[in-house]
């Protein structure tokens, strides 16, 4: 009971520090439901996937883990300073997008921790790397693919910090 009190705690801190570096934590965001902005209508997303260490496939989606140090059915250990910072070490959940020629945008929400005080930076794919508040975090993106069939979305640490995945989530938007 403790622990889940500082996990939401350190939540709520997250998505104030989150918000003044331009990264959305996906509870702020409505991972799972509607999102306003203004005046702008809407937008309603629908869970298509979710890929954890336990989980490595769903429907319509695998899991590939590159350069990992320690893995449980809990959680990846990634360890730059251990494995040296010329490994690859990602986190690349893959989506099949159905070949019915609608453009498709999709939602893909990693739920990550590190061990550093201050802050860190994740790369999606080759994105600009986006700052992060240190501890737990939902980093989330935006993705409209530019072709059917498989798409892959690596995540990284762009600083070589220590960091611990526990899941990702993908999301479809459905208006």
């Amino acid at each position: 009971m403790r622990n889940r009190l500082a996990v939401r705690r350190m939540a709520q801190l997250l998505a104030v520090a989150a918000l003044t570096v331009g990264v959305l934590p996906a509870a702020a965001a409505g991972a799972e439901g509607n999102t306003r902005t203004g005046s702008a209508p809407a937008v309603t997303w629908s869970l298509v996937a979710t890929l954890d260490p336990a989980h490595v496939e769903a429907p319509r989606s695998v899991l590939t883990l590159y350069g990992v140090y320690a893995f449980t059915p809990l959680l990846v250990n990634f360890s730059p300073k251990v494995l040296g910072t010329t490994v690859n070490q990602s986190v690349v959940p893959q989506y099949a997008v159905p070949d019915d020629g609608k453009t498709r945008t999709y939602k893909v929400v990693y739920h990550l921790t590190t061990d550093v005080t201050t802050t860190t930076s994740y790369r999606f794919n080759d994105r600009a790397p986006v700052t992060v508040a240190g501890g737990v975090a939902d980093v989330e993106f935006i993705e409209t693919p530019e072709h059917a069939s498989w798409n892959a979305w690596a995540l990284r640490n762009s600083n070589n910090d220590h960091w611990l995945w526990y899941s990702v989530k993908i999301y479809e938007q459905t208006s």
